[in-house]
């Protein structure tokens, strides 16, 4: 829209350097406030002791926080993923729906259940977690099904989600498909967390390729 000619604003005003955005090139937010400037349109730093008016010291000021805000970021981005590593550690499910065949399952801090959360359901208390636990009898089936094909009788995934759809052994109401079984091997029967390797032999993409 702004470099179109076509925005209906001439001034944007925003909190501080920081929230102008926290690039981890901070190049890349002097090039959006450059292209809001070529296009007559300018911008309002509100809690800075400055005025962007594109003098030395502003511009200078402006290079700093830009820098501050991209290494804030990139800290933030560490602490928070070496937290959500450790509570994976710790065998706790993080965050969104549980996966085919499994509940999630709400244990508090003391690591005592409380009840399975239905869906649309979330823990309303920061201390709580959540862990996976087997979900319903014909599901926890079909996943082992799936992973006996796999793993026991060499099936490609394409022939997985054959015999499963022939045998009637539907994810809800939708048929199994390659996305879907990649989604399933994600997670383990007994709920352990898995990253397996979306890599397969030249003998079995030859398979996958023929059908």
């Amino acid at each position: 829209m702004v470099e179109s000619g076509r925005a209906d604003f001439a001034q944007v005003l925003v909190y501080d350097v920081s929230r102008w955005g926290r690039f981890p090139d901070s190049d890349e937010a002097a090039h959006y406030e450059y292209l809001c400037k070529r296009a007559g349109i300018t911008v309002h730093y509100c809690a800075e002791q400055f005025e962007n008016d594109n003098s030395a010291v502003s511009n200078l000021l402006k290079a700093l926080k830009r820098t501050m805000a991209a290494e804030y970021s990139r800290e933030l981005s560490v602490k928070v993923s070496a937290g959500q590593r450790r509570l994976v550690a710790m065998g706790y499910w993080q965050g969104g729906y549980g996966p085919f065949g499994m509940r999630r399952q709400l244990v508090g801090q003391d690591g005592r259940p409380k009840q399975l959360l239905k869906l649309g359901e979330w823990k309303s208390i920061d201390t709580d977690r959540i862990t996976l636990t087997p979900g319903p009898p014909d599901a926890v089936k079909t996943i082992r099904l799936a992973f006996d094909l796999y793993t026991k009788k060499g099936k490609t995934r394409y022939e997985i989600a054959d015999i499963l759809n022939r045998q009637g052994r539907f994810r809800g109401k939708k048929p199994w498909n390659i996305v879907m079984l990649r989604c399933l091997f994600l997670i383990l029967p007994t709920g352990e967390p898995m990253h397996m390797a979306n890599t397969m032999t030249a003998t079995e993409q030859s398979r996958e390729r023929n059908g």
